[in-house]
């Protein structure tokens, strides 16, 4: 039994539109993604520098930084609305800093060489950056 080649034609059109649909959501944050739903995502990471923003996001970013040269780290939230929660530690996993519902805010935080930086949030948005 053949198929008639419009309605082969239909599926394999249907399928794409689908999948270029799905694509679009994920990308965007409709769906969510392994590091939570985001809406508006910007992520940079060079140098020593590390700058996320967003409309919306909620999940977890995590980053591990070794620098021989590093003292200080200077830390900067933007919170428009929802909650946000950092902790920094060292590479003995002592917590250097740690904060539940934070408001806009920039603090300089004392690290020598290795610090590990997690951040939490829920329905934020606004962003976070760390110099070191």
């Amino acid at each position: 039994m053949k198929m008639d080649k419009s309605v082969h034609r239909k599926k394999v059109l249907l399928a794409v539109l689908v999948l270029a649909v799905l694509g679009v959501a994920f990308s965007v944050g409709l769906i969510p993604g392994r590091s939570g739903l985001r809406l508006g995502f910007v992520e940079t990471s060079f140098g020593r520098n590390w700058k996320v923003s967003y409309l919306s996001y909620s999940g977890i970013r995590e980053k591990k930084i070794i620098s021989n040269h590093m003292e200080h780290l200077n830390m900067q939230v933007t919170t428009d609305q929802g909650e946000i929660a950092v902790e920094v530690k060292d590479r003995d996993g002592n917590v250097l800093f740690s904060e539940e519902h934070m408001k806009s805010m920039e603090r300089e935080i004392a690290v020598k060489g290795t610090a590990k930086i997690r951040v939490v949030t829920k329905g934020h948005k606004g962003g976070f950056q760390f110099r070191w």
